[in-house]
């Protein structure tokens, strides 16, 4: 459990920014109260917000002792927070819904709050939650559109300072997801007080129907009725609660045809017996000498020595580093069957599928003409031509989507799938949890038995490293990490690529500094590469955070000599500073609220 004891203005919102994200609006609230300062804060908009002068009275009423409240709803990026008023009624509604214990929680003086952004449509009525019963009591307050928050200073009866119960992100959640207690009176539903319904009994709309409805048609399926007879008798029950219409049956009707859809999963999996799992263990097993004699077939060369049929591969920046520009002509190059700068071409052209979940179709259009002529073995998905023709958004998380992208690749051929990218075509999915990955992995190993080849295009974070848990690495076959060349100020872009990691080779593939420069008339772009000089790869690995001599030689397999008489050349140019045998990157004059800012800024246009 972590408290949030009082520090700097600065390094505090800091903080509250990376917490929540720079989609939130952050309000000045007084002192030991619960009251914004700004009497008009409702109307205070993100871009007013984002202001260096609304950024600077946070700091200073920070620093004054005054507290900071968060304002809900669709302003912030759809964020709401649940208010549950007792300790043992708030761990009710986490059994309930235990994914929400991973979401950002706080305390104040009882109970806790979670803080949640809703995916979709959901009710913005804010108020208060009722359990039904004989004494109908307050059970928790659903806060949204109008409505604010307190997360730092301190309380105002107890004194003491809000809390972090879980330090995470607000977790990203559709609306309908979220299950509520039998009888909870909410704040959007028409109903009347009615004590919470017996076992087996339908309780009235807006009281936990849905999840009802949901599991009585599994427990009927399950008992052995058939999907008809489960949708007359789910019907009947709702029926003897009066009022039952159409829409209500057919709501019925998909619980049932879903619960259906699960039950026959379910059989499925059951129904392989131990026999069988051993039978095809026996079969699959392979030992000594005909092991060695097996003929296997090579997996075939996409490009140069490092890309090969079946590979799940990594490209990651910073914003703006060249990532998709790299993406999209290792895509071509491996269609055309061409070399890609001193990369030689694979053993042969292979159609290729390519996932765009970010850039505008007009940009990707112009993109693709400045490479030259088109590729008809090349296919492309943009995000806003899909939606336009379809109204479908894609969600990699989604294993209906998942199945239907596989047997698209299966169908037009593609040995490569390239996913760009990974924070904008995957939702519900925290970055920093290494289970949550288990959404996407078996799919990926999936696709690689196919042979069909993975490149996933990512963003670096703060660190300068890949974004997210360390486990999406460890079944990736290569990992190329780009750095922007800051000294290029023309079109186009200007970039190291180093790879941090490599299966394919004995050694890692020569970095390479490859600039993309667009013609000012034409529009066609000329692609050059050279080799990076041993001073550009060791400023790469002090701008990485290596200040150790020893260490950058190791890392690189030169002397510690060649590396110390770079270093003096880059201390001299003024790119970094030597102070007792420790290397450090001069600091540029960005101050490190605004570097915050902007990455999480980053992060919301991603996500939109």
């Amino acid at each position: 459990m972590k408290t949030l004891t009082p520090i700097d203005g600065e390094g505090k919102l800091r903080e509250l920014i990376e917490l929540f994200g720079a989609d939130t609006v952050f309000l000045r609230v007084g002192k030991f109260s619960k009251v914004p300062i700004d009497k008009a804060y409702t109307k205070i908009t993100l871009e007013q917000s984002r202001t260096p002068a609304y950024q600077q009275a946070l700091i200073d009423h920070i620093k004054s002792g005054g507290s900071i409240g968060v304002l809900l709803g669709p302003v912030s990026g759809d964020l709401i927070a649940i208010d549950l008023d007792s300790d043992e009624e708030a761990e009710t509604f986490l059994e309930l819904n235990p994914v929400l214990r991973k979401a950002l929680r706080s305390k104040g003086a009882r109970g806790f709050q979670l803080w949640l952004r809703i995916q979709g449509q959901y009710h913005q009525k804010s108020g208060d939650i009722f359990l039904a019963g004989e004494a109908k009591r307050k059970f928790a307050e659903w806060r949204s559109k109008g409505r604010q928050s307190v997360i730092y200073g301190r309380h105002q009866k107890t004194r003491k300072p809000y809390q972090i119960l879980v330090a995470a992100a607000p977790l990203t959640i559709a609306f309908d997801e979220i299950k509520w207690p039998l009888g909870s009176l909410l704040p959007w539903a028409n109903h009347q007080t009615q004590a919470p319904p017996a076992d087996g009994e339908a309780p009235m709309a807006g009281t936990g129907l849905h999840a009802w409805i949901l599991e009585r048609t599994r427990k009927l399926l399950l008992d052995g009725c058939s999907p008809s007879e489960a949708v007359r008798l789910t019907w009947e029950a709702t029926a003897e609660k009066g009022r039952p219409h159409e829409k209500l049956r057919k709501e019925i009707e998909d619980a049932v045809n879903g619960a259906h859809e699960w039950q026959q999963e379910h059989h499925h999996k059951k129904s392989l017996t131990v026999e069988q799992i051993l039978g095809a263990l026996q079969k699959g097993s392979v030992s000594g000498q005909a092991f060695r004699e097996l003929k296997i077939t090579p997996r075939k060369r996409l490009l140069g020595e490092w890309f090969r049929e079946g590979d799940t591969g990594f490209i990651f920046s910073f914003r703006g580093g060249g990532k998709a520009w790299l993406a999209y002509g290792i895509a071509r190059a491996v269609a055309r069957g061409e070399a890609f700068g001193v990369w030689e071409k694979g053993e042969n052209a292979v159609p290729v599928g390519y996932i765009d979940g970010e850039m505008p179709a007009e940009l990707m259009q112009e993109r693709d003409k400045a490479f030259g002529e088109a590729s008809e073995n090349l296919t492309l998905i943009n995000h806003e031509i899909l939606f336009e023709r379809t109204g479908l958004v894609l969600n990699l998380a989604d294993q209906k989507i998942q199945a239907a992208i596989m047997q698209w690749c299966l169908d037009a051929g593609h040995k490569i799938l390239v996913i760009d990218n990974l924070s904008t075509l995957v939702g519900g999915v925290k970055e920093n949890d290494a289970d949550a990955w288990e959404r996407l992995l078996p799919w990926l190993l999936d696709l690689r038995r196919r042979k069909i080849a993975v490149v996933i295009v990512h963003h670096a974070g703060r660190s300068g490293e890949m974004r997210g848990t360390s486990r999406r690495e460890d079944s990736v076959f290569w990992i190329i990490k780009l750095e922007r060349q800051e000294d290029y100020v023309d079109a186009g872009c200007c970039f190291l690529a180093r790879f941090e990691k490599n299966r394919n080779c004995a050694q890692d593939p020569d970095s390479l500094i490859w600039t993309f420069k667009p013609d000012a008339f034409s529009g066609r772009v000329t692609i050059t590469t050279k080799r990076a000089s041993l001073k550009d790869l060791v400023l790469d690995l002090i701008l990485d955070g290596l200040s150790s001599c020893n260490v950058i030689a190791k890392e690189l397999n030169c002397s510690t000599g060649s590396v110390s008489n770079v270093a003096k050349q880059l201390a001299a140019e003024g790119k970094i500073e030597i102070d007792k045998r420790r290397y450090r990157p001069i600091e540029n004059s960005q101050s490190p609220l605004d570097s915050v800012l902007h990455e999480q800024a980053a992060k919301m246009t991603e996500r939109e």
